[in-house]
Order: C-alpha cells, then structure tokens, then sequence
C-alpha cells in the first residue's frame, strides 16, 4: 500500500475515532491566500482532547500548511502556527505516524487535552461568547446513533 494512502486511512480513523464523542466547530471567514480573491471558511473542531488539527499534527497524520484564520480565543494566526510547526517537528523527530512510515511503523500518541481558551471540555452549555472582531459561529455536533 502507498505511504500516503496508509497515512491518509490511519488519520480518517483516528478523526473517525474523535469524532466518535461530542464535538464543538468554530467557523470563520477569512483571505484565502495565494492567487485568490475570495474568502473561505475555515472550521476549528474542538473535541474533548483539544483541537482536532492540532491532534492530527501533533500525530504526525496532518501537516503544517499554514492559513489566515484566527483561531477561536487568539488574536492572529502566527500563534497558531508556530504552536502546529513545533508540533510537527516534535511529530517528524520521534517519527511518528507519516513521519515514521519509512521506518517501518505508523503509531500515534496518547493525546493530552490542550482545548482552546474558550473551550471547557464536557461542557453541556453552549460555549460562552468569544471576544473576536470578525465573524465566528459555534456549531455543536454529535454522532447519530446507529
């Protein structure tokens, strides 16, 4: 099987996993990048361990591509990418998950809840009010029941 397609399924399987439980996504509009005019939307999931995106990083099954957006409780994105760069390199250097695909082994790290500022994991309310300038909405998900 092809490096990536491995890669791609153990992360479908790990956000599958995540997302198994109650979920929290934050939206917002903001700059594409690159040669495009157009805004897009971008969407942080926060779920009862942290940020999902951070998780997939930090496990070595996402990597740091970097986007405008600002994520929920921060006032510029740069924060948010040094943290996922760090996480990254942390993720390539103990070879884990793609990182560790030539050495023979695709493993994941227990993961340790770092949620948002805003965020308070197993909260039944709606998540309070953020101090941001441009738009954001709070959308709570929840697996159906099969």
């Amino acid at each position: 099987m092809p490096q990536a397609i491995e890669v791609g399924l153990a992360a479908k399987e790990f956000t599958r996993e995540k997302l198994s439980q109650p979920f929290t996504v934050f939206t917002r509009m903001s700059d594409a990048m690159g040669r495009s005019k157009l805004e897009r939307f971008y969407a942080f999931v926060q779920t009862k361990d942290g940020d999902l995106g951070e998780q997939l990083v930090r496990n070595g099954l996402a990597r740091n591509y970097g986007y405008k957006a600002v994520p929920p409780g921060l006032r510029n994105s740069r924060l948010e990418l040094e943290k996922l760069q760090q996480f990254e390199d942390e993720a390539q250097q103990e070879k884990i998950g793609g990182w560790g695909v030539d050495a023979g082994r695709l493993n994941v790290h227990a993961q340790k809840p770092a949620p948002f500022s805003v965020f308070v994991a197993g909260q039944t309310a709606r998540p309070r009010a953020l101090p941001l300038a441009n738009s954001l909405s709070a959308a709570s998900a929840f697996r159906p029941s099969s």
